[in-house]
């Protein structure tokens, strides 16, 4: 009999817990889709930023926005690279 009540409560509290976020609860592969997910909108931002910069390459806001989205990409370098011609640009235009 007990183990048949903690099977119909382990059913309820796992019905419960997919159909709800809860603080500190979730699956593996449902954290590992958010991070595909997040991975893929970063990579078109990052395309987005770069086709922008060869349109407008006086825009040197550009040049944050990619170190940002390189950092997240975790592109250390790219995104190091980025922020010294943001630096350099900001020097050479008086800001």
């Amino acid at each position: 009999m007990a183990t048949l009540i903690s099977g119909i409560v382990f059913n309820i509290t796992s019905e419960y817990i997919n159909k709800r976020k809860i603080l500190g609860v979730q699956s593996v592969e449902g954290v590992r889709q958010e991070n595909e997910n997040q991975q893929k909108v970063w990579k078109e931002d990052l395309n987005y930023w770069l086709n922008f910069k060869q349109k407008y390459p006086d825009y040197n806001y550009t040049y944050l926005k990619l170190a940002d989205l390189y950092s997240k990409l975790n592109q250390a370098e790219e995104s190091q690279k980025m922020w010294l011609k943001y630096e350099k640009e900001k020097r050479r235009s008086g800001f």
